[in-house]
């Protein structure tokens, strides 16, 4: 589904994947879920460990991830954990979408991907590169993912997306 991965990833912010200990800010954990019926639009915001560099690289090619350590491919605890689509589950929120602006603060930085009228990965150009905007921030690390849905979808009669999505949850 459109939301399924991008929110299973604010949930699964709460747990680093690299030593599998949990991720508690101070003010605890938490996922907010905005629906924008004015611009079908849908946010996803937490205020877990936020996204690195490098994590920002997996998100551009299809079938990597940073939830899946080698180190922990045995480990039932953390499979049950730590839930996903093993790479493809974001990119396919982005293939869906009209519009995808994925920003994540984590350890002073800012880093922002906006995508327009979704985003094919199998047929982009040779050496296309998504960009990342990268910027200093004092906020405390956090994700926010903003999904807009397809005109298709939206021009849909009697319902816009948002509230067909509503009746579905």
């Amino acid at each position: 589904s459109l939301l399924q991965e991008p929110l299973q990833n604010a949930i699964d912010s709460f747990i680093d994947p690299e030593n599998f200990t949990p991720y508690v800010p101070e003010r605890g954990c938490r996922v907010w879920i905005t629906f924008d019926l004015e611009e079908d639009l849908v946010k996803i915001t937490d205020n877990g460990r936020g996204i690195s560099e490098d994590g920002f690289d997996l998100i551009k090619s299809p079938g990597e991830t940073s939830k899946r350590p080698q180190k922990f491919r045995g480990n039932a605890d953390y499979m049950r954990s730590i839930k996903g689509f093993a790479g493809i589950g974001l990119k396919s929120s982005i293939y869906q979408s009209d519009r995808f602006i994925l920003s994540s603060r984590k350890d002073g930085k800012r880093r922002t991907l906006r995508i327009e009228d979704g985003y094919d990965y199998k047929s982009r150009p040779t050496g296309h590169q998504l960009n990342v905007k990268v910027e200093d921030t004092d906020a405390p690390n956090g994700t926010k993912v903003i999904i807009g849905f397809p005109k298709e979808v939206v021009n849909s009669k009697p319902k816009n997306a948002t509230q067909r999505l509503l009746e579905l949850m």
